[in-house]
């Protein structure tokens, strides 16, 4: 071996035959030192290559499907700032995280700070490539292997190949270009620079408007038979004792995003969603109001009136308000902190290869505290303050009740349960006998959201009264659509087994000066509301709607259409996903049927095959020998208010039980039964889940209840389950 004049060997050593940064020089290798890169400018060339993966791999999965759901910004009342820093956060937060770890590595030596590089190059690659199949539908397994050969040939050409390291350092502009097409190209542009909006001119001496728009509440959930529940829902039968009921009343979309801004403007949905913003719907209830009437408006996922209208500062919640809780609600989150997080388990789903996919996602970005669900009706009630001058109301509130998630019980308590409920974490009921259970359990959960909405009504009704507002107004009760629980069907999206669900909706509408119930069955829509409004209140629309006026001689407009969210489980949709109805829904709605048991407190908890054993005694019931093993897990809790008194009562109760098939399970507390359930088999284990029925329960949390299975045993129907953990 010869050297050369500076000593050092003229054979390559290791380093240079295999350069440990991806194919530059490395400090201390061979060559000039006027030939080698400083290592800050070896470090600025990682990091781009870093920046053009963390682009593909992390800020377009996250950014595209945001850009996409505006409503998820305006669900958390985010500010046109708060959008920028969560856009930036999600851009350069990880390139930062990832781009510091691995150059601290250096301190170690070059040829690891190499390895590092090659090892993230590797993994991002996967990452990008599992969120491509996983578009395409490619199942686990496959989502597994692609990943495998994408890291193995990425990290391959990374070290081998000098044009491959060139393409990334190329492309490492890439998180700006998302971050700039979600700020500037996605719907959610309009929300960085909000325009107020002019009202029209309108007529003036109208009386008062009150409108209250439930959410996610088919007219299924509230009838009997053809009437109305007034057992469970006396506010409901309040209103509808001196209204017109339009009991064959449907929606016009499956969502929230296209249901609501269609209701408030009297125009159809486009195919293409837009952000629920003023700047997008000018021509609204509130543009016609608005002239004549103050506008007192609470909205939860949209943005419809106009900050010149409806920005007004919150206000603190009044002693009525406080006694729809248990305990004070607590603030929620900022929104910056709520749609991290919700990007992270976004992002999460997509990276996973063994992630499942769902074919559709109903949540809305931070809505999954109990807070998010009491507050804008807590909010709305406190603000209905008496008018300061001689101009009429329009009060607006359009509130999460009873949305999913199904957390809260009629007195206001809430409990910890999953969402979504068990059955339904791939959007459909199972179609066989577990998933009718599971729904019909479900429904439970959903019922009890939904009378606590019925207890704010009657807030409401009551506080208009006081104020002398009521009689005179004109109310407006409605839902923007409905949600299922038949087996074998989807929850959200149409099909002909389920359509009654989720298109007939709830509309109650009094006039001015109205005494006397009146129920119309010719056809209804929900775009039919504003120019009721308008001939109610008399005002001219001067705008073009697609809505009827519903005073006057009964009229019917066939075929009734719904707009879906997800044309695939509708034989009937159209590729720009309208839904010609064929489910007979008022026939559903009249032959509805009575709920099982006596009208009590427990009426609403009975559900299913079992729906006897609620409250009835071991004793009565018969005791049969010992069954298998249950283990119960950690139970949920609910949310601890702030103000509140003591502990949550832990309601929810989860377990697995050590046993083959469906095993129907009794949940017993001080030897009486409070709840039962159906487990559900799958490859790991036999998992249940049970909530236990609040009105036989102490004030005081319980513990963990006693459980047996329910058997057909001669002279006994409880075996009692061996405890284990």
């Amino acid at each position: 071996m010869t050297g050369d004049e500076g000593g050092r060997a003229s054979e390559p050593g290791p380093d240079d035959r295999e350069p440990a940064l991806g194919g530059g020089h490395v400090d201390g290798a061979g060559g000039d030192e006027g030939d080698r890169p400083r290592p800050w400018r070896q470090e600025l060339l990682l990091v781009a290559e870093l920046s053009a993966l963390v682009g593909f791999a992390v800020v377009s999965p996250v950014l595209g499907p945001f850009g996409e759901a505006p409503e998820s910004f305006v669900a958390v009342d985010a500010s046109p700032g708060d959008i920028v820093v969560f856009g930036l956060l999600v851009s350069l937060g990880p390139l930062v995280l990832l781009a510091g770890l691995a150059g601290l590595t250096r301190l170690v030596g070059a040829a690891a700070r190499g390895w590092v590089q090659t090892a993230l190059v590797a993994t991002l690659a996967a990452v990008a490539v599992v969120v491509v199949v996983r578009d395409l539908g490619a199942s686990a397994p496959l989502r597994t292997i692609a990943a495998v050969v994408a890291a193995v040939g990425a990290g391959a050409l990374h070290r081998r190949w000098e044009p491959a390291r060139s393409f990334l350092r190329f492309a490492s502009p890439a998180p700006a270009v998302f971050l700039a097409l979600f700020l500037f190209a996605s719907s959610v542009s309009p929300l960085l620079s909000p325009e107020d909006v002019a009202p029209s001119s309108a007529a003036g001496g109208q009386p008062p408007v009150v409108m209250i728009v439930f959410d996610e509440l088919p007219t299924l959930s509230l009838v009997e038979q053809g009437e109305i529940d007034a057992d469970l829902f006396p506010n409901l039968a309040r209103v509808a004792a001196t209204s017109t009921w339009y009991r064959n009343a449907t929606t016009v979309a499956d969502r929230t995003a296209l249901a609501v801004p269609a209701l408030v403007t009297g125009q159809g949905p486009e195919a293409e969603q837009v952000a629920g913003v003023a700047a997008n719907f000018p021509e609204s209830l509130f543009a016609l109001l608005g002239p004549t009437h103050d506008v007192h408006g609470v909205e939860w996922s949209t943005e419809l009136c106009p900050p010149s209208l409806c920005d007004g500062d919150t206000p603190v919640l009044d002693d009525d308000a406080k006694a729809l809780t248990v305990g004070a609600p607590p603030e929620p989150d900022a929104p910056v902190r709520e749609l991290a997080d919700e990007a992270g388990s976004l992002w999460w789903e997509q990276a996973a290869p063994w992630a499942a996919t769902p074919t559709a996602d109903y949540e809305v970005t931070g809505f999954d505290d109990p807070a998010e669900i009491l507050l804008p009706g807590l909010e709305f009630l406190s603000g209905l303050t008496p008018p300061e001058g001689d101009r009429p109301t329009f009060d607006y509130l359009h509130i999460p009740v009873p949305h999913q998630p199904w957390r809260l019980l009629p007195s206001g308590e809430t409990y910890g349960a999953p969402d979504p409920p068990m059955g339904l974490e791939f959007t459909a009921w199972a179609d066989d006998a577990i998933g009718e259970d599971q729904a019909a359990a479900a429904r439970v959960r959903h019922l009890l959201q939904a009378q606590w909405g019925d207890r704010l009504l009657g807030a409401i009704i009551d506080r208009l009264e006081e104020q002398g507002r009521w009689d005179e107004a004109v109310v407006v009760v409605a839902s923007d659509h409905g949600v299922s629980f038949t087996r074998g069907m989807r929850a959200r999206a149409p099909q002909p087994g389920n359509e009654a669900e989720i298109a007939w909706v709830p509309l109650l509408i009094k006039a001015p000066g109205q005494s006397e119930a009146e129920v119309r069955d010719d056809d209804a829509r929900t775009l039919d509301v504003v120019p009721t409004l308008a001939d109610l209140v008399g005002s001219d629309i001067p705008w073009d709607v697609d809505g009827t006026s519903l005073v006057g001689p009964s009229r019917r407009t066939d075929p009734k259409t719904i707009r879906v969210r997800d044309v695939g489980p509708h034989p009937g949709a159209g590729p720009d996903g309208v839904v010609e109805l064929s489910a007979d829904g008022l026939a559903a709605i009249r032959e509805a049927p009575v709920r099982p048991g006596p009208a009590d407190e427990l009426q609403v908890w009975r559900h299913g095959r079992h729906a006897d054993l609620l409250g009835r005694t071991v004793e009565d019931l018969g005791e049969c020998a010992a069954g298998p093993t249950v283990r119960l897990r950690s139970p949920e809790a609910g949310t601890s208010f702030e103000g509140g008194t003591g502990e949550p009562r832990r309601l929810w109760y989860p377990g697995t039980i050590e046993a083959d098939g469906v095993r129907d399970l009794a949940a017993v507390v001080d030897g009486t039964v409070v709840g039962w359930a159906a487990s559900a088999p799958n490859p790991k284990d036999n998992p249940f889940g049970i909530l236990l029925a609040a009105p036989l329960l102490d004030e005081e949390a319980p513990g963990p209840p006693d459980l047996y299975e329910i058997t057909d045993g001669d002279g006994c129907r409880l075996r009692p389950l061996r405890a284990d953990g």
